[in-house]
């Protein structure tokens, strides 16, 4: 597995999820990710925060990415931070690996509950799509799938009353394992 060395935060949980994402993509090609380190730093300089990923082979810097820190209008505080953490690691991975994840940085149990929020904060769907591909490099047939299940769970969620209930039931009957599930 690809090494991690963090400077300035604590998201390796979610930094290692994006790797493993990468290597899983790789399977098929004889790459020898035990001589590779992403190296995700964030660091202050004159009132702006950089998101610095640089990906090493044998300590030698073989792609970077850099971003700024801004705040986006729909995630505020703690969470930005940590989607721009991700999206700056994403851009040096995707770059050195030179491939993209159907999912790009929106992995995890539901994605379909991050663009609900969305949705409550910018109802124009088209908006979303775009902020869904710009933003966490989702492609495009699985941001347009993705928002139609939000939509739909939005209707039911709409019909509902304040004391309801919502209840999860995994049924595990994949065959294979999609990109953005955190389950095995």
């Amino acid at each position: 597995m690809m090494k991690l060395k963090i400077l300035g935060h604590t998201l390796a949980r979610e930094l290692e999820e994006l790797i493993r994402l990468f290597e899983e993509q790789q399977s098929s090609r004889n790459t020898n990710f035990d001589n590779l380190t992403l190296v995700s730093k964030v660091i202050s300089l004159e009132r702006k925060t950089l998101n610095l990923a640089t990906i090493e082979e044998n300590n030698e810097i073989k792609t970077s990415s850099k971003l700024e820190f801004t705040q986006r209008a729909y995630f505020h505080g703690e969470k930005a931070f940590k989607w721009e953490i991700r999206r700056c690691a994403y851009l040096a991975l995707s770059q050195y690996f030179s491939c993209q994840l159907n999912w790009g940085i929106l992995t995890g149990i539901r994605p379909s509950k991050v663009v609900q929020e969305l949705l409550t904060e910018i109802p124009d769907s088209s908006n979303v799509l775009q902020i869904l591909k710009d933003f966490y490099f989702v492609s495009e047939n699985k941001a347009n799938l993705v928002l139609e299940i939000a939509q739909r769970e939005l209707k039911i969620l709409s019909a509902s009353t304040k004391n309801s209930i919502a209840i999860y039931i995994g049924i595990p009957f994949c065959t294979t394992r999609c990109l953005y599930c955190s389950f095995t």
